[in-house]
């Protein structure tokens, strides 16, 4: 692959994911939303024109309102999966050793809520 192809797929994750990131700050109460993560061949830098964008969106809650979140594919102009689960959930399915979580779980890249890395610079005695 070319250095100039590479560069622009990077550029387009990098700009789906500020767009997703800049919507989920939109939404409403996100008290219930635990975490969102890209997946599948957005996270492995092997999307195509295609490919549709797979999002996992971990929740607080059971049966929490998505709606707001359904919408996002068409803000974005890209079609996008969505699988939904509590945290418990997802974390059971994993413990379980089942082979679709596992390959997300190894793939995934959290957008929402932002990482911050902290730094603690004092000394041990």
């Amino acid at each position: 692959m070319s250095i100039w192809l590479k560069t622009a797929r990077k550029n387009r994750l990098a700009e789906i994911t500020k767009a997703l990131s800049l919507e989920l700050e939109h939404v409403g109460d996100r008290d219930w939303l635990d975490s969102v993560s890209i997946f599948g061949s957005w996270a492995k830098d092997s999307f195509t024109g295609q490919s549709d964008l797979d999002l996992l969106v971990l929740t607080k809650h059971e049966s929490t309102d998505i709606g707001e979140l359904e919408c996002i594919g068409f803000k974005l102009d890209l079609p996008v999966d969505l699988v939904v689960l509590t945290k418990q959930e997802y974390e059971e399915k994993l413990a379980q050793g089942n082979p679709f979580f596992q390959e997300i779980e190894a793939t995934r890249h959290q957008i929402w809520p932002p990482m911050v890395l902290t730094l603690d610079y004092t000394e041990n005695r």
